[in-house]
């Protein structure tokens, strides 16, 4: 298998690289500047993306998209982004700016949501006439 010249995440393929073992490796260029030697089958398979420097980013790109509440809909309230996070103690919880069908824009922690909480605080009729019907 011939991969020089191809990228793989961050890394870009240099060359065939000594054999470690029985497994083919190669050595390939980072784009924050190093350089190693990786084995053929991480490469291919994704289980290598970067030299090491952006490890914790990959994880919590992944992180942030696993647990993601954009365009998710709690009652009449629709998260519309994240809007950061706030520092509770020694835990640290996502904020979540949520926009009511009644048109107003409210920031909430995730457990606030998923914890039943439905609506601005809204006095407006036809939300809670919404609410109603969906849960007849």
């Amino acid at each position: 298998m011939e991969l020089t010249g191809q990228r793989y995440g961050l890394l870009s393929v240099m060359g065939k690289g000594e054999p470690l073992g029985s497994r083919p490796t190669w050595r390939v260029h980072c784009t924050c500047g190093k350089e190693r030697t990786v084995r053929e089958d991480h490469l291919v398979a994704g289980r290598t993306k970067s030299c090491g420097c952006a490890t914790s980013r990959f994880k919590k790109a992944k992180m942030e998209k696993r647990f993601s509440l954009v365009n998710k809909r709690f009652g009449s309230l629709l998260v519309v982004w994240r809007k950061g996070s706030e520092k509770v103690g020694e835990s640290s919880h996502a904020l979540w700016e949520c926009k009511c069908d009644c048109g107003n824009m409210v920031t909430l922690r995730a457990g606030e949501l998923t914890g039943g909480k439905v609506h601005c605080g809204c006095q407006n009729p036809l939300v809670f006439e919404v609410l109603e019907e969906s849960h007849v």
